[in-house]
């Protein structure tokens, strides 16, 4: 394995069979045995926790309308993220697109929307979409092309080669690069706390790496300048809730609109949308 952090090229710590953590920046990184690209075509989702709902795909295995409702309220919630730097005239790539759920969502902002994905039901149903689909390994793909807006959806922490990612993606795009990534313990430290296991179990979750902010700027910051990154706002979360006395109280989330309008003026609120932070 490589022996060096993806990441900052420290040394790596084994922390338990098949799984090591970087010294310096804390990224964690699963040395998956087997071919990952035949598993993540041939085996991801289809057992355990994260198998399809059976309405999700029909009797004759395409994917069905309930597969992108199902999806709705996280692809609305993406592009309320990045929706500011979306301009109509952008070419827009799709890196593990699914189903071509989040295209469908930003295809009347932009000019045209390209997509890659490797399970070949998911494909299917993105190109029925009418997205041009690429089905190959991205890390392959020679684009004639550079893209003003490419977004990768937790697909980074699938990928063995995220130096190559973070070059090739750096050549693919002339303007911006938005990546998501889920993390063992969110920025803000609460919330879902993501079990580590080895990866070479039946259980295996396609997951090759987790990072740290350190980790991920680390890997990036070479490349590309980061406009925004979501731990800015839960500091400024921390520091609001630090300057009140909460002894005896328990302070409740409200769902709440974006802008709403309150007592004669309007708000503008930073809401926090992923499931896995706000639990």
């Amino acid at each position: 394995m490589n022996k060096d952090c993806h990441c900052c090229g420290s040394d790596y710590q084994l922390v338990m069979i098949d799984v090591y953590k970087c010294v310096q920046c804390a990224h964690i990184y699963r040395d998956y045995q087997e071919d990952l690209i035949k598993y993540h075509q041939t085996q991801y989702r289809k057992g355990g926790s994260a198998t399809r709902k059976e309405n999700e795909i029909g009797p004759d295995g395409n994917i069905t309308q309930e597969f992108h409702n199902q999806r709705k309220w996280i692809v609305e919630g993406r592009l309320k993220m990045i929706e500011k730097y979306l301009k109509p005239n952008f070419f827009c790539l799709d890196i593990g697109a699914g189903a071509g759920t989040f295209a469908s969502e930003i295809g009347d902002k932009v000019n045209k929307v390209d997509c890659t994905e490797l399970d070949a039901g998911l494909i299917a149903e993105s190109r029925r979409l009418g997205f041009q689909t690429y089905s190959e390994n991205y890390l392959t793909l020679d684009f004639d092309k550079q893209y003003d807006f490419i977004s990768a959806w937790h697909v980074l922490e699938h990928m063995e080669d995220i130096r190559t990612f973070v070059e090739k993606t750096f050549n693919d795009t002339k303007r911006l690069l938005c990546i998501e990534v889920p993390l063992l313990i969110s920025l803000k430290g609460t919330g879902r706390r993501r079990s580590l296991t080895s990866p070479n179990t039946p259980k295996y979750d396609g997951h090759v790496h987790y990072f740290t902010s350190e980790s991920f700027r680390n890997l990036f910051e070479s490349h590309f300048e980061i406009l925004d990154m979501k731990e800015k706002m839960y500091k400024k979360i921390a520091q609001a809730l630090n300057l009140l006395d909460s002894s005896g109280v328990e302070i409740v989330m409200q769902t709440m609109p974006p802008f709403p309008w309150h007592f004669g003026g309007q708000s503008h609120h930073n809401l926090f949308v992923n499931h896995d932070e706000i639990e």
